[in-house]
C-alpha cells in the first residue's frame, strides 16, 4: 500500500474495436471509469472524452455493439456527441465529462490529456481544467502542454 491507495486503475479501452471507434470517445472513457468502479479501484486515471472524429465508425459501433449490452444507451451517447464540424460548448463539455465521471461513487477520477489547444493555450487550458472540476473529477493531469 503507497500513500494509503490500495491500486489504481489505468482506466482507457485498447484494442481493435476501441482503435476503430476512438479509445477516447465519450463511451469507452465512460465505461473505463464504471469497469475502475465496480473492480474496487481507489483511484482512476482516464483521458478526455473527445468528440469522435470517426463518427461513422462511433455511431455504428453503439448501434451494434453496445445496443446488444444496453437498449438505450446508444441514444444516451449520442445525444452527448456535437454535429459533425460542430464547435462543443462548454456546457457540453461539462457534460460528457460528467457521465465519464459519473460511475464512480468512491473511486477518484483523475483526467489526463484533453483538446487541442488553439490560439490561446492559456485560456483553453484553464477552461478544459474547469470542465474537469466542474463534472466532479478530483484532478487533472497536465503534461507538455503546460
Amino acid at each position: 500500500m503507497i500513500g494509503g491507495c490500495r491500486w489504481s486503475f489505468g482506466g482507457w479501452a485498447r484494442g481493435p474495436l476501441p482503435e476503430r471507434t476512438g479509445a477516447d470517445s465519450l463511451y469507452w472513457c465512460h465505461s473505463a471509469v464504471a469497469a475502475a468502479e465496480d473492480l474496487g479501484a481507489d483511484i482512476v486515471k482516464t483521458k478526455y472524452p473527445r468528440p469522435d472524429s470517426n463518427q461513422a465508425a462511433y455511431r455504428k459501433m453503439l448501434q451494434t455493439f453496445v445496443k446488444s449490452k444496453m437498449p438505450q444507451a446508444p441514444e444516451m451517447y449520442l445525444s452527448l456527441e456535437p454535429e459533425e464540424h460542430e464547435e462543443v460548448s462548454v456546457e457540453l463539455h461539462v457534460k460528457r465529462m460528467n457521465l465519464v465521471v459519473s460511475p464512480a461513487r468512491r473511486t477518484l477520477v483523475v483526467v489526463s490529456d484533453g483538446p487541442k489547444l488553439g490560439r490561446d493555450p492559456e485560456e483553453e487550458l484553464s477552461e478544459t481544467t474547469r470542465v474537469v472540476m466542474d463534472a466532479g473529477a478530483e484532478g487533472r493531469i497536465i503534461g507538455r502542454n503546460f
